[in-house]
């Protein structure tokens, strides 16, 4: 994960306007890498100086990536989930890889994710295509 870090100036008068004592005051500024936060960055930071760091993801910030790539693939384990039987087994493959990661060697520094696999849609059933007829749905769909 890369972050963003550079000193914002605030200038602070602490006479008066006819005889202004100007203190300029650096706060340090620190926020996720977005294109965005960069060029705000470097419109905000003193003196131009704006630095991009890696910073490595903390365990509960993986657990928290894996907890949403399990919940994306929720579906799949549904009994009615339109996929083949072949699709639901690698997909469960893959959700149990994915509840191991907090157990590879390397965690949290090295994480080897797994692969999401490919989604084949199921053949329908009788009562499918009737239902896609009968909404006015093509059949062979």
């Amino acid at each position: 994960m890369k972050i963003i870090k550079y000193q914002l100036a605030t200038e602070i008068n602490h006479g008066t306007p006819e005889e202004p004592d100007i203190e300029t005051v650096l706060s340090g500024v620190t926020m996720p890498y977005t294109d965005s936060n960069y060029a705000i960055a470097q419109a905000e930071a003193w003196q131009g100086e704006v630095t991009v760091e890696e910073v490595p993801e903390t365990a509960e910030e993986i657990r928290a990536r894996r907890d949403k790539l399990l919940a994306d693939t929720d579906w799949t384990q549904t009994l009615d989930a339109p996929i083949d039987a072949a699709t639901r087994e690698s997909m469960r493959t893959y959700r149990q890889a994915l509840r191991d990661v907090p157990q590879q060697d390397g965690f949290p520094a090295d994480i080897q994710w797994p692969e999401l696999p490919e989604t084949v849609k199921a053949a329908p059933g009788p009562v499918d295509t009737a239902f896609d007829v009968l909404i006015g749905g093509d059949a062979d769909a």
